[in-house]
């Protein structure tokens, strides 16, 4: 069976590369690996050092890969990325992080959630608010979080968790030039990701969501002036809003209100005047008199 497999490599005349990752026994690959063609190579990786006499075969070179050093990383950090630099600072501190929460569970826990964001700016800050989140639970499986990227339910919690994430570290935007207006940048690029992306139905109806759309909003409405969604992202706050509290409630009011403001400056004042009114009416149900 070996030989037959061997041979049909060879018909095939193309170089061919075999790469047996985490290898943990060599008596399950020494046969293939021996009767290779000459168009075929291998590469054997090991995580037990102790291991590698036991993958000798013929008269192949072992390379020990060595942990980068502190200095390496931090040079590594600085380099890889051209469009985003890190200082000698930055990169000293998500080496820190990285180091803290070294275990293979955490590291996977975050790659899985940065499929999700803006690749160019992630942040460290946005990195410690998921870690946060994912130790809350104490017990943890990494064959069950491996799930998460294709069953269904788990994606949705996971997006669920990111999405407050986001949420807890998106400052509110307001017309008056703040600090808000610097730190909101990073976390508006994983904002608007996240709402343009195909979310599960469990979704939709999130208080965090609802927010993101309001922040969202308002960085576009103040900061740069892009009016294109504005009406889709103040109608879907108040479309999750209505869903949160039945009947009047003081943010269903200001949601609509967001909505009818908005359709006022785009100039279409008639539509605008029909959701301020319809505001107006529910804060009056809410609070009788003077407030």
């Amino acid at each position: 069976m070996q030989v037959e497999f061997s041979c049909s490599l060879e018909i095939l005349e193309l170089n061919i590369l075999f790469i047996f990752d985490n290898a943990k026994d060599a008596d399950n690959i020494s046969e293939l690996i021996i009767n290779l063609p000459n168009n075929v190579r291998t590469i054997i990786t090991i995580k037990n050092n102790n291991l590698k006499d036991n993958f000798k075969f013929g008269n192949e070179s072992n390379l020990e890969m060595k942990p980068l050093t502190r200095s390496e990383c931090i040079e590594y950090i600085q380099n890889v990325d051209k469009k985003r630099k890190f200082n000698q600072f930055q990169a000293e501190k998500l080496i820190d992080l990285i180091k803290t929460n070294e275990k293979e569970v955490y590291s996977f826990k975050l790659s899985k959630h940065c499929i999700y964001l803006d690749e160019n700016f992630i942040s460290i800050d946005i990195l410690k608010e998921i870690l946060t989140e994912e130790k809350s639970n104490n017990e943890i499986d990494i064959d069950k979080e491996k799930q998460a990227l294709e069953d269904l339910s788990l994606k949705t919690k996971l997006l669920e968790k990111l999405v407050k994430a986001v949420d807890n570290k998106m400052s509110e935007i307001h017309d008056m030039p703040n600090g808000d207006w610097t730190k909101a940048e990073i976390y508006y690029r994983h904002a608007y990701k996240l709402i343009n992306m195909n979310l599960p139905q469990e979704i939709q109806d999130n208080e965090n969501l609802a927010t993101l759309y309001l922040k969202i909003a308002k960085y576009d409405e103040n900061i740069i002036y892009n009016f294109d969604n504005l009406i889709k992202y103040y109608e879907n706050n108040s479309k999750i809003i209505k869903t949160l509290y039945d009947g009047s409630h003081p943010d269903v009011a200001r949601s609509l209100n967001n909505v009818g403001s908005t359709y006022h400056k785009l100039g279409d004042a008639q539509k605008g005047l029909q959701y301020r009114v319809e505001a107006l009416e529910m804060f009056r149900d809410l609070y009788k008199g003077s407030h």
